[in-house]
């Protein structure tokens, strides 16, 4: 970075022989969070995770973030300054650095909008998938979904222990973007294709075999589902959770 915050434009200055990845997500109140259950510091670590995460789902190492935020009227000075500490303390753990943005009014509402640059020599698409490849991900699936699960009920679940609530709930409201994962896959040059799962295995997997033009076959049973999902076999809620769960992930 040659020039960063205060000037009209940040100069950046990418490294030799490294190509540029630009990603950009929009976030909104009600849509992707609800400020009933995320606190302004949750808001801003997840609209930073997001991007993180795309990039490492091409193998590259984030380095510049402008992050833009709307809100209300009524919104104070210490809750803008929470949203932004969050955003903060994630990029700080990739050695990000926020080199611009916006904050304006919104008539209803929190907006985020957060666009990440970052570096890769030879980036990971998602059309390399080739048959006869093995499919992997980078940890167990369906903490967030059940996490979210959680948070959109009206009160906490009867009968699961308040430690596992905490770890789907944390998972949902701050998740952890897979960075050094995905820069270990990239640097290995063995592996075809890569995507973030944000959006759930079944859908993320499906965009890989169209774009690659190849079938996908996954069976459930080894599917690394998270046991915080499943919380007891003794449970019927538990249970039943571990199974819609399963479909989820």
């Amino acid at each position: 970075m040659t020039i960063g915050i205060g000037d009209d434009c940040a100069v950046l200055e990418p490294t030799a022989g490294h190509r540029v990845l630009a990603t950009t997500d929009l976030l909104l109140e009600d849509i992707h969070f609800r400020r009933r259950y995320a606190a302004p510091k949750d808001i801003g670590w997840k609209s930073m995770a997001v991007n993180l995460s795309d990039v490492a789902a091409m193998g590259g190492r984030p380095r510049w973030a402008l992050v833009a935020l709307a809100c209300p009227h009524e919104t104070t000075l210490d809750e803008v300054e929470a949203f932004y500490a969050g955003a903060r303390d994630l990029a700080s753990r990739h050695a990000v650095v926020i080199v611009g943005g916006d904050t304006t009014a919104s008539p209803a509402g929190w907006l985020v909008n957060v666009t990440l640059l970052g570096e890769a020599v030879s980036p990971v698409l998602r059309s390399g998938a080739r048959a006869g490849d093995v499919i992997a991900v980078t940890g167990p699936l369906g903490r967030s979904a059940a996490g979210l699960a959680v948070l959109e009920r009206s009160s906490a679940p009867g009968g699961i222990d308040a430690a596992i609530l905490a770890d789907v709930t944390s998972a949902h409201l701050r998740p952890m973007p897979r960075v050094a994962e995905g820069q270990w896959l990239g640097a290995a040059g063995v592996v075809g294709a890569m995507i973030d799962l944000s959006d759930g295995l079944a859908t993320d997997l499906g965009h890989i075999a169209e774009e690659s033009g190849v079938h996908c076959r996954v069976e459930i049973e080894r599917m690394p589902i998270s046991p915080a999902t499943g919380c007891s076999e003794h449970s019927s809620r538990a249970t039943t959770l571990r199974g819609r769960f399963q479909l989820l992930a």
